[in-house]
């Protein structure tokens, strides 16, 4: 896992957190995990000092969370942490941060970091949400978030064009398939037994053995398509052929439903909250609006001296600006 300049210059600003306090009880055995190593045991040597397990534990507590199973599952990782740690003892020696510009972009990454902190803090620490808030949410969203559809499918494949084995050279081409899935709609709309039909011909196997019964398509169903056609039926109605990357699917609805508030009560907080985050943090930009009094001082510039982007090292690959 590499680890980006950015990235370490903030977690820098995590490692003053406080330490564990002394003789807290240990945490509880987690399945499967390793066994667990004394405080006191040596686990490493890095740069020639003997590190014990506590010590270690000090030291990437004190890194951002997402960064931290990385790390224990990486040795390695620890010596790009350590270099870092050398290269600001080096910068500091030479009193970079009280030189321009270093001094004012590490008060802008200051600024920055603590700016997205409180934010998280304002989201999930100043905001509440109430039931009732939540009720009102879900009855003013139970017709189009939280409707369900209970639909039964008939899936045609067809081969791929690329088709090379025996096998797959046996489907349907495309066109024979949609003529299949259309002779099957025409049934179905004569009155022939879905499930039957199904059975019979569906290349949906999982499906297939129960009568064509897919289950449930809510409005947060990962497929789009089928979402689409299903919402758009009346109860009993049979879709049109619905073309898929390779087959045909016929849909029919057996019935709408609605999902039960306590199904969707944790998201429906999530999205209360975000509607207040998004007016409280629409407010402060309303706030710094800028009007621009002379359109000549934000023409384009030369970028300033020292300034210039760097030519890239070589063998280290070109990282885009703000990628991670």
């Amino acid at each position: 896992m590499k680890f980006s300049v950015v990235t370490f210059l903030l977690s820098a600003l995590l490692c003053a957190q406080a330490p564990a306090p002394q003789g807290s009880a240990p945490p509880p055995a987690i399945p499967g995990a390793p066994p667990a190593v004394p405080p006191d045991t040596v686990v490493a040597e890095i740069g020639g000092k003997k590190y014990t397990a506590a010590e270690l534990d000090k030291l990437i507590s004190g890194m951002p969370v997402q960064f931290q199973p990385a790390i224990r599952a990486n040795p390695k990782n620890l010596t790009q942490i350590f270099v870092f740690r050398e290269l600001e003892h080096m910068a500091l020696a030479d009193k970079l941060e009280q030189q321009s510009p270093y001094k004012e972009q590490l008060e802008f990454m200051r600024t920055q970091y603590l700016a997205q902190t409180e934010a998280q803090s304002y989201r999930y620490s100043k905001i509440a949400v109430s039931t009732d808030e939540e009720q009102k949410f879900y009855e003013a969203h139970k017709a189009d978030k939280y409707r369900q559809a209970k639909v039964r499918v008939i899936y045609v494949a067809f081969r791929p064009p690329t088709a090379q084995t025996e096998d797959a050279k046996k489907q349907p081409t495309e066109a024979e398939a949609k003529a299949k899935a259309e002779d099957l709609r025409k049934q179905l709309q004569s009155g022939a037994d879905f499930a039957a039909l199904a059975k019979a011909n569906s290349d949906d196997k999982s499906s297939a053995e129960k009568g064509g019964d897919y289950g449930l398509i809510t409005q947060a169903s990962s497929s789009d398509a089928l979402k689409k056609a299903a919402f758009s039926l009346k109860v009993g109605e049979i879709s049109e052929p619905l073309r898929q990357p390779a087959g045909f699917y016929l849909v029919r609805v057996d019935e709408f439903l609605t999902q039960p508030f306590d199904q969707v009560e944790s998201a429906i907080n999530e999205e209360v909250r975000n509607e207040k985050f998004n007016a409280w943090n629409q407010e402060l930009q309303s706030k710094y609006a800028v009007k621009v009094e002379n359109q000549n001082y934000f023409a384009p510039r030369p970028m300033p001296a020292g300034m210039q982007p760097q030519p890239p090292i070589p063998g280290r690959p070109v990282v885009p600006p703000g990628a991670k």
